[in-house]
């Protein structure tokens, strides 16, 4: 027959592994938003990375950093193809194997589609919003789209806390129960010897 503390230490046990997987799906889900805790994704096209950057790193908000780790899409970026144009805010982005798209705002509040299907830079392309069809671009280059990635969605972000939490608790509680299994068994052991 099972003991009570070995059955809880495999319960424990259980939790540790199942928490821990839940953990890493709602990081992985974060990548996009800049704000993931483990550094072991790399999603986007043309070695890009997602960052969010808050009050301590310098002008804070998501941004898209190159390879080299220069801001590539964020606030306060320009681009010399387009001098009259500085990016305020990344208000939505999108990405393939092959292509980012990106809705932005530049500091007088109008909206364009920017657009990079190469790593250069001078492969961007810039259209007013207007004269843009998303929805299009979305379906046909079958996009992976991330809404707000200023604000990631509560759920994702309080499922990745509350994993942590249990994960946590049950190592804690797995490492006693484990323990006082292994002097009960030790214990066993002596008197057998005895």
């Amino acid at each position: 027959m099972i003991s009570k503390k070995l059955l809880l230490t495999i319960v424990f046990g259980t939790l540790i592994i199942a928490s821990a997987s839940l953990y890493i799906i709602a990081d992985s889900d974060l990548y996009y938003y800049g704000k993931n805790n483990l550094p072991i994704y790399n999603k986007l096209p043309f070695e890009m990375k997602p960052e969010y950057w808050n009050t301590r790193s310098g002008s804070p908000g998501f941004k898209i950093l190159d390879k080299y780790d220069f801001v590539h899409i964020g606030n306060y970026v320009g681009y010399s193809e387009y001098p009259g144009i500085i990016i305020d805010s990344v208000i939505s982005y999108g990405f393939n194997d092959t292509l980012i798209v990106a809705i932005i705002a530049d500091s007088s509040k109008n909206l364009y589609c920017f657009i990079q299907n190469d790593t250069l830079i001078r492969s961007i392309t810039l259209i007013p919003l207007t004269n843009c069809n998303i929805e299009k671009i979305k379906h046909d280059y079958n996009l992976k789209w991330i809404e707000n990635p200023n604000n990631p969605p509560y759920l994702i972000m309080s499922k990745r806390f509350r994993s942590a939490f249990i994960f946590y608790i049950s190592l804690i509680l797995f490492i006693v129960y484990f323990s006082k299994y292994l002097k009960e068994k030790h214990k066993e052991n002596k008197n057998e010897i005895n």
